[in-house]
């Protein structure tokens, strides 16, 4: 049975009760459980094997897997190192703010928050268009790959 509007309104209440007491009147198939003891053991490695045979060749899969890790791990910490800078800026120009404990220096420290900030996005967007361009900027192994 399908509802064309909420069934949280009053209205639908008798739509609700027939819909739940044909609910309960369903069977219910019950899936009897084996004791492990007395199963075979052929059976219980079955699908282990089968998935042995899928894998083509475990030396490349391990070394593309690990070198996949290595250039995630790469990125990673490229994305760390951006949102560390721009907590300083926001550190900094905090500091700026307070005129009246940094008298001279606060024009200083607002120049050093706005300097890390376009380092910042010059190094978010650099991390971004080598990976929207397809461009090694770090010389990563099998990083054709990994695109």
């Amino acid at each position: 049975m399908t509802f064309n509007q909420s069934l949280l309104f009053r209205d639908n209440e008798e739509n609700v009760k027939k819909e739940f007491n044909d609910n309960k009147a369903q069977q219910i198939t019950t899936n009897e459980l084996q004791n492990p003891e007395k199963m075979e053991v052929g059976k219980l490695n079955k699908k282990k094997e089968e998935e042995e045979d899928v894998k083509t060749d475990p030396v490349d899969t391990e070394d593309f897997e690990e070198a996949f890790r290595f250039i995630r791990a790469r990125y990673c910490h490229e994305k760390k190192k951006i949102i560390f800078i721009m907590y300083t800026v926001r550190k900094l120009r905090n500091i700026a703010k307070l005129k009246y404990v940094y008298n001279q220096l606060t024009e200083k420290f607002m120049l050093a928050a706005c300097l890390l900030l376009q380092k910042g996005l010059i190094y978010n967007e650099r991390t971004i268009q080598s990976l929207k361009k397809g461009t090694n900027i770090f010389n990563l192994n099998n990083f054709k790959e990994f695109q």
